[in-house]
């Protein structure tokens, strides 16, 4: 009964597997793909960046609730453990 279940799930996805790659290799050319995006010379871009690590190691709700998700992970640890 299983071996014929997982016979009819693998045949469905072979079949959705095919059926994608002829739908996705028989256009040709159907969509035009817009340019990308040019900066102009005189205008500015700005880019931040921003250290992800830093910034948590320094944020006080980050650490409050860091600590309350420890507290947690000790508590269902203490009573997996029982």
């Amino acid at each position: 009964m299983k071996t014929k279940l997982l016979y009819i799930a693998n045949g469905i996805m072979f079949v959705a597997i095919v059926a994608l790659f002829v739908l996705f290799f028989s256009h040709k050319n159907c969509c035009s793909v817009a340019p990308a995006a040019t900066v102009e010379p005189d205008s500015q871009l700005t880019v931040a960046y921003v250290r992800m690590d830093s910034l948590l190691l320094n944020y006080d709700q980050y650490k409050a609730m860091s600590e309350e998700l420890l507290k947690q992970e000790e508590s269902a640890r203490a009573t997996l453990n029982q």
